[in-house]
């Protein structure tokens, strides 16, 4: 028999009761969470549960028998919460870095219309002489938006 300190510890530990189907022979299933593969069944929810108790004394003692480590009560919950508070911490951190990269992105398309409207103007006022070769050399920018201005199906936003 499972010594003492466990034996009072036997009802705190976290009961999940499922109802079984016909096919499986109807009544209830009940599981310790935090012991793996501690289980019993019952005719009732109530009767699941008993029997989960003598279980979960025999799950001990088998596991002291053994020399395993026997978690404590709550332990499987416990680390599916702090599982869970990760995942929202990585999702909070991705949506973050999606805000930014979407704001850099917006910043980025609004300077290029800008390039493009002064381009367009300066080349529309004669400003810009496409055939001198020097005309591009400050700003490899302006070469793409003046290339593209007569073609309408181009990958720069307008």
């Amino acid at each position: 028999m499972a010594d003492l300190k466990y034996s009072a510890a036997v009802s705190k530990y976290p009961v999940a009761v499922t109802a079984l189907s016909d096919e499986d022979g109807g009544g209830y299933m009940a599981m310790a969470v935090d012991l793996k593969g501690c289980m019993a069944d019952g005719d009732t929810q109530s009767e699941a549960v008993d029997n989960l108790q003598n279980a979960i004394l025999e799950w001990i003692d088998e596991a002291v028998r053994l020399q395993r480590r026997v978690p404590a009560p709550g332990e499987a919950i416990a680390r599916a919460h702090k599982e869970h508070k990760s995942l929202i911490e990585v999702l909070q951190k991705q949506d973050e870095l999606l805000t930014r990269q979407t704001e850099a992105f917006e910043k980025q398309r609004a300077e290029l219309s800008r390039l493009r409207q002064q381009v367009l103007s300066l080349s529309m006022e004669g400003q810009i002489d496409e055939s001198d070769p020097d005309w591009s050399a400050s700003d490899p920018c302006l070469v793409a938006l003046v290339a593209s201005r007569g073609n309408r199906n181009n990958d720069i936003p307008h």
